[in-house]
């Protein structure tokens, strides 16, 4: 292999990377006890460590450091028991762990002695790493944007199929009283179809 293709290797490598990687996936790989982040960056392992500690003051007025050195301390016992751990062979969940019978989110689910930490680890494990939410969107935006609907605009499909994914969870709220005999997305479009018709006559 020559140097230019092994630059251009690289350079693929790194423009892939940075495309798929996500600051989730990072926090997984320092809370996941078979890892703690071995290999990372030190960079990147001291701005991940530092989202940790402030992530309970992230979008307070102000900034609470007795939340963010509860948060610090619990992430040192966490990697404290995970190295004794290591070294022990007495933790059957954490050798089930490591063989692949058990799952991180399990690991985690038990784990009620760093409760702050925990919460944030089971939000994370929690999420669900499948494109089938984006397929379902190009799905609905293909029953929007019809051959019949094909002059919609590109911010008006979008909203739309904001509309309706969403709905379901705004059925409580009394913000969508404001469309009580509107039960689906085709009666929306209809009425707008409708508005915009007698605006052309008028």
């Amino acid at each position: 292999m020559d140097y230019h293709e092994k630059s251009y290797i690289d350079k693929l490598i790194h423009s892939r990377w940075d495309f798929i990687y996500g600051d989730a996936h990072g926090i997984a790989y320092l809370l996941d006890p078979r890892y703690m982040g071995n290999g990372m960056s030190l960079n990147l392992k001291d701005e991940l460590e530092e989202f940790i500690w402030s992530y309970y003051s992230l979008g307070a007025e102000v900034a609470n450091e007795k939340v963010k050195e509860s948060m610090f301390n619990q992430y040192h016992e966490f990697q404290v028991t995970v190295l004794k751990l290591r070294e022990s062979s007495k933790s059957y969940m954490y050798q089930r762990l490591m063989a692949g019978t058990h799952k991180v989110l399990d690991w985690w689910a038990v784990k009620d002695n760093w409760p702050e930490l925990r919460k944030l680890a089971m939000r994370i494990f929690s999420l669900v790493p499948s494109g089938a939410e984006s397929e379902r969107n190009f799905s609905t935006e293909g029953f929007i944007h019809t051959k019949l609907r094909n002059r919609l605009s590109a911010d008006k499909v979008a909203k739309l199929n904001a509309i309706k994914t969403n709905a379901h969870a705004f059925r409580n709220y009394e913000c969508v009283n404001v469309v009580d005999d509107i039960d689906d997305i085709d009666d929306i479009e209809d009425h707008e179809t409708i508005d915009s018709d007698t605006e052309k006559t008028i």
